[in-house]
């Protein structure tokens, strides 16, 4: 589920296991992107494949949460709800695999970034 979807860039595309496809939201202020574990689960490690085609460099400032809860849509403030896994200052790098590893396991049901 993303906070708003660019055209031809769906949410699908972040799990599809092409790390050509990229899922994309719209320009906005307080973007997210939140992956449904269909359940509660406990989480210690989310890897992100960044893109390697172009604008690399803009995955920075990540904040990755595990929640209960959906973020609210239209995003107006940075997600805080749950629990925070890991913070990605960036900026990324081209195809760079970053392995967001928790000080300690959280359960929740959405992955949100």
């Amino acid at each position: 589920i993303l906070s708003s979807t660019y055209s031809g860039c769906p949410a699908t595309n972040c799990i599809n296991g092409n790390t050509v496809d990229l899922c994309h939201t719209n320009k906005e202020k307080y973007p997210w992107l939140a992956l449904d574990l269909g359940k509660s689960v406990t989480v210690s490690s989310v890897t992100i494949y960044n893109r390697a085609v172009s604008c690399y460099e803009r995955l920075k400032d990540l904040e990755i949460r595990i929640s209960d809860n959906l973020p609210t849509t239209p995003a107006t403030a940075s997600f805080k709800g749950g629990a925070k896994l890991r913070f990605f200052e960036g900026p990324g790098k081209n195809g760079e695999v970053i392995e967001m590893v928790a000080e300690k396991p959280i359960a929740g049901r959405y992955v949100v970034l």
